[in-house]
């Protein structure tokens, strides 16, 4: 029963494939992934309001934020959660299952629409989501406590697309809007060239 519970809680952490060649013993090498689509998504004046909350105050408003995320992104397999620092909720899609459009584009259309969470000086929570599509290379690092995440440009352009985003939008980069298949299921506006820390001007 406790090597059950072991096990469930490293698959949980780890994608199964790398679970399993722990659980094994074995190296994992690191794994390259031709094209994958990120999702990052913070809350709006974070700071501010953490500043203005107690630890406990700003803990309950985050566990409601991301059990709601939570309650969306379960009904989709094919996205994995890598995890969640402070505010920041990190998804990835095509990294388990390998699928043909941008599906984190699709789970989270929805997400911008008020949330119902609430601050602790009940003000309504908002979230800015930033997505982008791309190569990344996937590893474990550390050995006593072993944590799977994914590393290259994609990632920083992902997190660069929600750090300069609007309050309740989604910012997609041209890549992840290409692999959309169905465009008209959406109403996506150009928002022209924007100076993007690190990278110059991004359309």
């Amino acid at each position: 029963e406790e090597k059950h519970r072991s096990d469930a809680l490293l698959y949980r952490m780890l994608p199964a494939d790398i679970a399993a060649d722990l659980r094994e013993g074995h190296k994992v090498e690191p794994i390259s992934y031709g094209e994958v689509t990120i999702l990052f998504s913070d809350m709006v004046g974070f700071t501010n309001t953490s500043a203005k909350s107690t630890p406990e105050e700003v803990y309950v408003m985050l566990n409601e934020m991301y059990d709601k995320f939570d309650d969306v992104v379960d009904d989709f397999p094919d996205i994995y959660k890598l995890e969640t620092i402070g505010d920041a909720y990190f998804l990835v899609c095509n990294l388990t299952t390998e699928v043909r459009r941008a599906l984190c584009v699709c789970v989270l259309r929805d997400t911008t629409e008020p949330l119902d969470v609430k601050n602790a000086q009940g003000e309504p929570v908002q979230i800015r989501i930033g997505i982008h599509t791309g190569p990344v290379v996937g590893g474990v690092l550390g050995a006593k406590t072993p944590r799977f995440s994914i590393y290259g440009d994609t990632v920083n352009v992902a997190s660069r697309m929600e750090s300069h985003g609007l309050p309740g939008k989604i910012h997609i980069s041209g890549a992840s809007y290409a692999r959309i298949v169905d465009k008209h299921k959406y109403r996506v506006r150009e928002r022209g060239n924007i100076a993007v820390k690190g990278r110059g001007n991004m359309t």
